[in-house]
């Protein structure tokens, strides 16, 4: 079935769409329509319901025998030598939300509270941790110094265990 577009109507669009999509308009308007549609059942494949799984080709005991290359560490914007305690997730230590940081996340590996590098900041303490990278998520009590920082820990004992070390940091 075909339809005529009058001239008025191409007015209005012109006005209102670019002359691309105005170009695929009508061509596709212009386009003969097929006298009938296929039924659904002629061709089940194509059913969005009827998706098939595909199984892995490599599965997880063939990937431990594979050499891995090892992940080149990213080069440090800066170093400079802080003061790093360790906090945990109780509220003597923390505000009303012990789990919730300052920017709105939950606490978890990784999480350092520092307050003179932005949110999201990425660090590491090579002399304790190696290449292990800690994100800037949370934030120190407005009297914390500029080089004092604290890494996030699971359980207050932990926290205590660690004790204040002075660290190199190297900011990525």
């Amino acid at each position: 079935m075909r339809f005529r577009i009058r001239a008025e109507t191409i007015r209005k669009l012109k006005q209102r769409i670019s002359v691309p999509v105005l170009a695929i308009v009508l061509v596709g308007a212009s386009l003969p329509q097929p006298a009938h549609s296929a039924p659904a059942d002629r061709f089940p494949r194509y059913l969005p319901t009827q998706y098939q799984t595909v199984e892995p080709t490599i599965v997880p005991e063939q990937i431990q025998g594979l050499p891995r290359i090892p992940a080149k560490p990213r080069p440090a914007q800066r170093s400079l030598w802080a003061t790093v305690t360790a906090y945990s997730s109780t509220v003597d230590q923390t505000d009303a939300s012990p789990f919730i940081t300052a920017s709105g996340t939950h606490v978890h590996h990784g999480t350092i509270a520092w307050n003179s590098m932005p949110i999201g900041t990425e660090v590491r303490f090579p002399d304790v941790f190696g290449d292990r990278v800690f994100t800037v998520e949370d934030r120190l009590n407005a009297r914390a110094s500029a080089y004092h920082l604290d890494i996030w820990m699971e359980t207050r004992e932990e926290a205590i265990q660690w004790g204040a070390k002075v660290l190199k940091v190297e900011v990525l």
